[in-house]
């Protein structure tokens, strides 16, 4: 790879500037499409046994963040990516915080806010927690996330109730009361809604 060597600031600091910002676009179309395959592969299972957490691993991001790329997938059509994408300030930092709107009048007040310099993007975070306050009904369900913890918590009872009757077999009171223990309080938490 060759040295770069600019003869003036300002045009080193264009090149860069030009550069930067065709990286964002970049990352937030990147971003969507993944996001896209990630509510393909909750919904639809395409991928056979591969799930999200393959996914995260393969690509070694977490799964808060691929499910946030299909939170902003399934909140944004491509054209409305591409109209975000011409948007000032609007880098994956901004959208990240964008997606926990729902309501789609309230998320484009908050872009044209960005845009018109209204809001800066450092203060977004506040703007948003005082959008929430006054309107809770509109914050993001995260009832998805809820079943995805009663999936996991019912995997972990099953192998719970295994383990129990191995225990059981092999005549291991001590353990087997802290498993029943275990397993019952694992009950409740799937009894709650």
């Amino acid at each position: 790879m060759k040295r770069m060597n600019f003869t003036k600031f300002e045009s080193m600091v264009s090149y860069f500037k030009k550069k930067l910002e065709e990286n964002r676009k970049e990352a937030l179309l990147i971003y969507y499409h993944l996001g896209h395959q990630v509510r393909l592969i909750k919904e639809k299972a395409i991928y056979g046994d591969n799930d999200v957490n393959v996914l995260a691993q393969k690509l070694n991001i977490s799964r808060s963040l691929l499910y946030r790329f299909g939170q902003f997938a399934s909140l944004y059509t491509e054209y409305e990516v591409d109209k975000l994408m011409k948007k000032a300030h609007m880098g994956w930092g901004v959208v990240h915080k964008l997606v926990s709107i729902k309501d789609k009048k309230d998320r484009i007040a908050f872009e044209d806010k960005l845009q018109k310099g209204t809001i800066k993007p450092s203060r977004l975070g506040y703007a948003i927690n005082s959008y929430w306050a006054a309107n809770k009904e509109k914050v993001i369900d995260r009832t998805p996330h809820l079943t995805s913890l009663k999936k996991r918590l019912k995997s972990v009872l099953a192998l719970l109730s295994q383990v129990n009757e191995e225990a059981k077999a092999n005549e291991s009171k001590g353990f087997i009361k802290k498993l029943e223990t275990l397993e019952r309080a694992s009950l409740d938490v799937l009894k709650e809604k």
